[in-house]
């Protein structure tokens, strides 16, 4: 299963950085249930779903990206992929699940994400399947958005394995950091 993970960012503002939450959550996949055919993307994610092609995008988004989340997801669905989007948004607006996204992650997404992925292994896209993950919300067969109740945060946050942080592009960041750390020095000297 080939797995697109996502951050929507306005690629536009100066103040993007790598999100290290997507590694954990790659991180947890490949060391839990031995996903390994993983992309991160954090820049021109509608040209890496072209070259990826993947099963399942995972979109992590805040509020004042949402529309570049549902572009993301709408252009997934087009090409067939199972679309699931976490991040603060989702979080706290769970019910404003757009028709394009599957499945939307409530809170931690490391082990919800993983059981996800395991359902849809085993049984494709399966509602039924899918309400028995807890922490979610997804669309039921009358197309109503539907929470699965809570789910318990992960007991050991040190438990968690070490981001794939080798699934992080750097090099796509270095002009950003490099300006930053600049920014930030000629204040502290």
């Amino acid at each position: 299963m080939k797995i697109l993970l996502v951050n929507a960012i306005d690629e536009r503002d100066v103040f993007n950085a790598p999100h290290l939450g997507l590694g954990y959550i790659a991180a947890y996949a490949r060391t839990h249930g031995g996903f390994t055919d993983i992309v991160i993307t954090e820049t021109n994610p509608l040209e890496a779903l072209e070259r990826v092609k993947p099963d399942v995008v995972g979109i992590t988004v805040v509020s004042q990206n949402y529309d570049i989340a549902k572009a993301v997801a709408k252009r997934a669905k087009e090409l067939g992929a199972i679309t699931v989007v976490g991040g603060v948004h989702i979080t706290l607006l769970p019910f404003s699940l757009d028709p394009s996204m599957d499945i939307g992650v409530i809170s931690e997404g490391e082990a919800t994400f993983l059981e996800i992925l395991q359902v849809i292994e085993k049984h494709a896209y399966d509602i039924q399947q899918l309400k028995e993950v807890r922490g979610i919300v997804l669309w039921n067969e009358q197309r109503k958005v539907v929470f699965t109740g809570k789910r318990e945060l992960l007991p050991e946050v040190d438990s968690l394995p070490y981001p794939a942080r080798d699934l992080i592009d750097y090099h796509e960041w270095s002009s950003y950091l490099f300006s930053c750390s600049y920014f930030y020095s000629s204040f502290c000297d």
